[in-house]
């Protein structure tokens, strides 16, 4: 499956206007679109009060985010978009342990955040569980590039043309 967990700090950092714009329209509104990619929230919408308060923020790039949230809203009232696991055991009182539970209840455990060092330091047991991605990295798993070849196809061995050799 196609889940992903995106952590507050990832929010915050597109807020503070501290990453790439390309993060926003790249990975965040890659959720809001039509395709297999879902983001995970807990149950009890911690997080989702989290990702609420965080779009509340005054300055920089914040707008962004109440737009980005504004939008996951109506997916998530369609329950299209959002996963989310009904798991009574998930700690919910610190943001990166609730993100940290959240991913390893998903399948290939993806957790979008804007440091892996930061949850690898604070949380190295948990962090090996799962698979931190980056921005560049997100944005190239939720963004596959089709490759186009160009293959010339003329010539007296081509299997395109009626020569003396394909006969």
């Amino acid at each position: 499956m196609n889940r992903y967990v995106i952590s507050c700090d990832f929010l915050e950092s597109i807020g503070n206007d501290t990453v790439s714009s390309d993060y926003y329209t790249d990975v965040l509104f890659v959720f809001a679109q039509e395709n297999p990619y879902h983001i995970v929230i807990d149950n009890k919408n911690v997080l989702y009060n989290q990702y609420y308060e965080i779009g509340k923020k005054e300055g920089k790039c914040y707008w962004m985010i109440r737009l980005w949230f504004e939008t996951i809203i109506k997916k998530l009232n369609e329950k299209k978009k959002i996963f989310d696991p009904t798991d009574p055991e998930i700690d919910s009182q610190d943001n990166d342990i609730l993100c940290l539970s959240l991913a390893k209840k998903i399948p290939n455990h993806y957790l979008i955040t804007s440091s892996k060092q930061h949850f690898e330091n604070k949380y190295p047991d948990e962090s090996k569980k799962i698979k931190l991605i980056e921005g560049d990295e997100a944005k190239r798993n939720l963004n596959p590039q089709t490759i186009i070849f160009d293959q010339k196809t003329d010539g007296e061995k081509s299997p395109i043309t009626n020569n003396f050799y394909n006969k």
